[in-house]
């Protein structure tokens, strides 16, 4: 995994150990204008690390995975609660598009799916999305 150094946190697992290598034909993700934007495919710790120093194990991993959906609505209706909580902000630090892609059994694990067909992948560390997602969804 791309956090295969800090694979334990205090004695936990991250990523959990019920995650699955998967096969999946159509994940949707929100990006920014341009598919190939850096910040396309960067998890939340990532992007910003002092958010996460003072957070539970469980929170500083799922900040570790890129969050996704298995279903464009529920993509949209996501994006659609957040932007109602954060207000503009939401399109300079989530994006303002919807990309879609495959995933592969290569590139890292999948934990289950939730709400609106939400799910964290922690990617492998040669994973390579740009090369399998386009933008879909002009505007969010």
């Amino acid at each position: 995994m791309k956090h295969q150094a800090e694979r334990r946190d205090a004695g936990e697992v991250c990523p959990p150990a019920d995650y699955l290598r998967s096969r999946i034909a159509n994940a949707y993700r929100w990006v920014f204008n341009d598919i190939h934007d850096s910040r396309n495919f960067v998890s939340p710790l990532e992007k910003d690390p002092p958010r996460f120093l003072h957070v539970t194990h469980q929170r500083r991993c799922e900040a570790k995975a890129l969050s996704m959906f298995d279903n464009l609505a529920g993509a949209k209706a996501r994006f659609k609660e957040l932007k109602s909580v954060m207000g503009a902000k939401v399109y300079t630090l989530l994006g303002c598009k919807i990309a879609v892609g495959s995933i592969d059994e290569h590139d890292g694990v999948v934990g289950d799916l939730g709400r609106h067909g939400h799910f964290n992948l922690h990617p492998s560390e040669h994973a390579n999305f740009i090369s399998r997602f386009g933008i879909i969804e002009e505007e969010l």
